[in-house]
């Protein structure tokens, strides 16, 4: 499979982040994968991270599905217990085999470089639009 297209966003980088920007990718032009996010490892190198969502919990008093942060369970109502595991994250879209998981990091680490550079050259720097 074959990365058609390729955008990014970058985001003002702080000392408490690693995120250095947004990414969204095609694959053939037929297949397209937003919100990747792009992260500096404390190496300095960079690399994609897949969307992903949070892992749902269940009520303890009536079994409801909810989400780790709700405060109340959203079927009973029963506020929920506080002392609660961190909060896991699962990956809802990213590449089986890793030759494409290669590709798309290279194209998008190679497209970040560019548009940062890009800034430099013009003595602009990117802003966080959130």
């Amino acid at each position: 499979m074959k990365v058609t297209f390729v955008s990014v966003k970058p985001v003002r980088s702080t000392r408490f982040t690693r995120l250095r920007g947004y990414a969204s990718v095609e694959l053939m032009g037929e297949f397209k994968i937003i919100k990747l996010r792009i992260i500096e490892k404390s190496d300095g190198r960079l690399y994609v991270v897949y969307p992903s969502i949070p892992e749902s919990v269940y009520c303890d008093i009536c079994g409801g599905k909810r989400f780790p942060k709700d405060r109340y369970c959203p079927s009973c109502g029963v506020e929920c217990t506080i002392d609660m595991p961190k909060t896991q994250y699962r990956e809802i879209a990213f590449p089986i085999s890793g030759e494409l998981n290669r590709k798309i990091n290279v194209a998008v680490v190679r497209e970040y470089n560019k548009i940062v550079a890009q800034e430099r050259k013009n003595g602009t720097t990117h802003q966080n639009k959130g």
